[in-house]
């Protein structure tokens, strides 16, 4: 599971999930990461059967986008949670 999240909330996705769901792994992303960041995930989640992403404001930060089309390229069951808008 990897997630962008505002700085400024003191809510966390991770951090819920973690406690619900402990087994699970999860990882943070940066809200608008870069070319390499979006490599790196891609290197962690190639591992997985399953992934879930979810996105903060990807209609502002385009690079969040081209992380989720890059996961989908792979060809394995994923799902991204995200406003509306956003994608």
């Amino acid at each position: 599971m990897t997630i962008a999240e505002d700085d400024f909330s003191t809510r966390s996705i991770i951090d819920l999930v973690n406690k619900a769901i402990p087994f699970i792994d999860t990882f943070k992303i940066d809200v608008n990461p870069t070319l390499d960041d979006i490599n790196a995930i891609l290197n962690k989640v190639m591992k997985y059967d399953q992934i879930v992403v979810c996105t903060y404001n990807a209609y502002t930060y385009s690079s969040q986008v081209d992380l989720i089309k890059r996961i989908n390229r792979l060809k394995k069951r994923s799902t991204c949670y995200t406003k509306p808008q956003s994608l």
